[in-house]
């Protein structure tokens, strides 16, 4: 009997970023100079309506991916959190992963010296970043135990 090779989540969010950096390398998005990886308003028809549009797919594609994680689909999770990386550019993501992991060490070293004043500073950022609505919600556990215990 054959068994198909597995990846590690880790190498699975690797492979996501990467195919999704490409094609929006690939894409036709029109970007100004120092606008980063997203696209400029001006370049999309209707400002306010292209706005609006953009922060709805978002909030549906992270409600999304949020549920596949909670279903521990992570096929959907994986797609979902490409079409996020492909409408709001891997800089993004990455500042948002990145703020999250660093509230999560910064607790950790907080609980280790016993230091409870930073730790409540600590679970403070990190149930803000948590949000139920979050981007981070959408890669990250977020896991409960952590805010709120700190370890």
């Amino acid at each position: 009997m054959s068994r198909l090779p597995t990846m590690q989540p880790g190498r699975l969010i690797a492979l996501a970023v990467i195919v999704a950096a490409t094609g929006l390398a690939c894409g036709t998005t029109t970007a100004t100079p120092g606008s980063g990886d997203r696209p400029t308003t001006s370049a999309l028809p209707g400002r306010a309506a292209s706005r609006s549009i953009l922060v709805s797919e978002v909030d549906g594609l992270i409600a999304n991916a949020r549920a596949a994680q909670r279903q521990h689909d992570l096929h959907a999770t994986r797609r979902f959190q490409v079409e996020l990386i492909e409408r709001l550019g891997l800089r993004a993501i990455s500042e948002a992963r990145g703020s999250y992991q660093r509230a999560v060490a910064d607790l950790a070293a907080a609980t280790a010296r016993g230091d409870s004043h930073s730790r409540a500073g600590f679970r403070a950022e990190l149930r803000a970043t948590c949000e139920p609505g979050g981007l981070v919600g959408a890669f990250e556990s977020c896991d409960g135990d952590v805010i709120v215990w700190g370890g």
